[in-house]
């Protein structure tokens, strides 16, 4: 799960960097090239109609405008699909840093018992210790019996 995760962050890093970074950028020089473009343009049209609506500064800003409007959809769009996947990795690593943690706390807890014992030092202070963990035990053991009653089935109720 961890590959496959890594291996889509890895794409989409790399269509990035490969393919979206010079798409903005060219799309960047072709927005500062219109009224060039449709000078020339006009040019080729040579005294029509046609080449004075080009010429027109109006049109240069209308076609400014709608270039500028799809690259921010296109940038809004990738920044989107971004979040999403970013949002995706990070429940994937929630998720494993739990598991994580929870496998490592059923392992460690007889140490730490141990562990908690040793620094009691005192006999009494074990046994209340002790005392409590049993409790525990016994309140949740009342609570899954509770739940059973209810109709919900456990799988185990230590």
């Amino acid at each position: 799960m961890f590959v496959v995760v890594l291996a889509i962050l890895t794409g989409v890093i790399a269509f990035v960097v490969v393919a979206l970074r010079p798409a903005i950028i060219q799309a960047a020089e072709f927005v500062l090239a219109i009224p060039d473009l449709l000078q020339q343009l006009a040019e080729r049209f040579g005294g029509s109609s046609l080449a004075g609506y080009l010429a027109s500064p109006e049109f240069a800003d209308q076609v400014r405008g709608a270039v500028d409007g799809i690259v921010e959809f296109a940038a809004e769009g990738v920044g989107a699909v971004l979040g999403v996947l970013s949002g995706a990795v990070g429940t994937v690593f929630t998720a494993f840093t739990v598991g994580a943690i929870t496998v490592y706390l059923m392992l460690a807890l007889p140490r730490i018992k141990d562990f908690g014992g040793r620094a009691l030092g005192d006999e009494e202070r074990v046994g209340v210790l002790s005392e409590a963990l049993r409790r525990d035990r016994w309140l949740r053991h009342r609570a899954a019996r509770h739940l059973r009653m209810r109709g919900y089935h456990l799988e185990s109720s230590s």
